[in-house]
């Protein structure tokens, strides 16, 4: 999915002033996630929707769990900082029966480099040698990362992957 699809670009994220096409990104994330594991429309305006009946956003954040929550699904916590453990979810979480968001630095164009995550891809898969393949709701396709972005915020590089959040389905007990 794409968050400037014509279909939905233009509509209001949550209660703030902002548009999918502008600051969509985790919403689209989790809704394709939705679709891929539960076969949820792909499509995320009936998130944006159900996320307002479970107050899932502050404006036009969103609150993660919340916003998962209302897609029938469960969000873990959030680990950032090592890359073993990092790494460890992903191959987890992608080789059980979940999936992963990276929240990343996806603005490159900022002299020095960026020091603050600001945008959230899916996670497909991860290879052998630690290659994640992801959905980039910016572009709608699919992009890779190499083990070096598992890095965190030391050492400036630009795209690389802060925290991983793994998302799994909403057991029926809970």
């Amino acid at each position: 999915m794409r968050q400037g699809d014509f279909r939905w670009r233009s509509e209001i994220v949550g209660e703030g002033s902002h548009t999918i096409g502008q600051v969509g990104c985790l919403l689209v994330c989790v809704a394709e996630a939705a679709n891929r594991m539960i076969g949820a429309e792909a499509d995320p305006r009936p998130l944006n929707t159900a996320g307002r009946v479970h107050r899932a956003f502050s404006g036009s954040s969103a609150v993660i769990e919340r916003l998962a929550r209302a897609a029938g699904l469960a969000c873990g916590p959030r680990i950032a900082g090592d890359v073993a453990v990092m790494r460890a979810v992903i191959v987890q979480s992608l080789f059980g029966k979940s999936t992963v968001l990276l929240h990343v630095d996806h603005d490159s164009a900022k002299p020095g480099g960026d020091v603050e995550p600001d945008h959230w891809v899916l996670a497909l898969s991860i290879s052998p040698d630690a290659k994640i393949t992801y959905a980039d709701p910016a572009t709608g396709a699919k992009g890779n990362l190499g083990a070096s972005t598992l890095s965190g915020p030391s050492g400036c590089r630009d795209h690389r992957t802060y925290a991983v959040r793994a998302i799994r389905v909403l057991s029926a007990v809970q």
